[in-house]
């Protein structure tokens, strides 16, 4: 795809904040390719963990957890 879809919001070793954007992704451009955007999340030390799923939920974008991990 060599890099079309996205747009780049920082720069390589660029010092950021939690929560900055990094990157930006154009949804129309995928739709219309037809490219699947889920993403499958793999936990690895998932026995360590306690993992909790909030499905059937109404989301919210930015502000609804969908997944919690603790240990």
């Amino acid at each position: 795809m060599n890099g079309e879809g996205f747009r780049v919001l920082a720069e390589e070793n660029q010092a950021v904040k939690k929560g900055t954007p990094i990157i930006e992704l154009d949804r129309e451009f995928f739709k219309n390719k037809d490219i699947d955007l889920t993403i499958p999340m793999i936990v690895t030390n998932g026995e360590d963990m306690e993992i909790e799923i909030f499905a059937g939920k109404r989301t919210e974008k930015g502000s609804t957890v969908v997944i919690c991990c603790r240990n």
